[in-house]
């Protein structure tokens, strides 16, 4: 059995009061989101349980408080990744 590819793309800024859900999918919407992503030089960072968490959230609403932690580890990940390849901005 194959397992259906999931993403969720999320934004955040310092203008921001918090991460927003900006794009979903499953199967092959998933997989044109991480093709796209790939094509514009997109972090792409695999954390399977926190996709499905995120998928569950409306679409340009806010992640929901019980993800920050997560998500704010993730971003610093995304934040070091970027600052080795001279892009400080995530």
């Amino acid at each position: 059995m194959k397992k259906v590819k999931k993403a969720a793309a999320i934004k955040w800024n310092k203008n921001l009061p918090a991460p927003l859900l900006t794009a979903k999918g499953e199967g092959a919407v998933a997989e044109a989101m991480i093709r796209i992503a790939k094509e514009n030089g997109v972090e792409i960072v695999e954390e399977t349980e926190l996709t499905d968490l995120l998928i569950q959230g409306e679409l340009m609403e806010f992640i929901p408080y019980e993800l920050y932690e997560t998500v704010a580890q993730l971003l610093v990940t995304v934040y070091n990744l970027n600052s080795q390849y001279g892009n400080e901005s995530i």
